[in-house]
């Protein structure tokens, strides 16, 4: 039978959404062999955003805190390499950067100030 609306939506809770995307992860680094690419690019990551050339180093400084706090490492860990953290922490950073992903769809697109 043919599909005669308009279109069709379907709307997933922000956890529903978080645990897709969880799931797509994992589903990457089982068979497309991207983990050591994913690794590379949050590697890269940290660096820019620890970048000094970058005009707002402190922000930014402040938001990669945001998220190693929402990963749950601790703040004796901050300033550590990507390269330094333990299996364990990286697949909790790995967590909390899709849980800011997911959450970042929902952001409105058009902030005025």
């Amino acid at each position: 039978m043919a599909n005669t609306e308009p279109y069709r939506i379907v709307s997933l809770t922000l956890d529903e959404k978080i645990d897709g995307m969880y799931h797509t992860a994992q589903i990457k680094g089982a068979f497309l062999d991207s983990v050591s690419n994913s690794d590379k690019a949050i590697s890269e990551f940290i660096k820019n955003m620890r970048d000094r050339t970058n005009n707002r180093k402190r922000n930014n400084k402040k938001l990669l805190h945001g998220i190693f706090h929402l990963a749950g490492l601790p703040e004796s860990r901050f300033e550590s390499q990507y390269e330094d953290f333990t299996s364990d922490e990286r697949r909790s950073l790995k967590e909390a950067m899709i849980q800011i992903q997911a959450a970042i769809s929902w952001m409105p697109k058009d902030i005025a100030i």
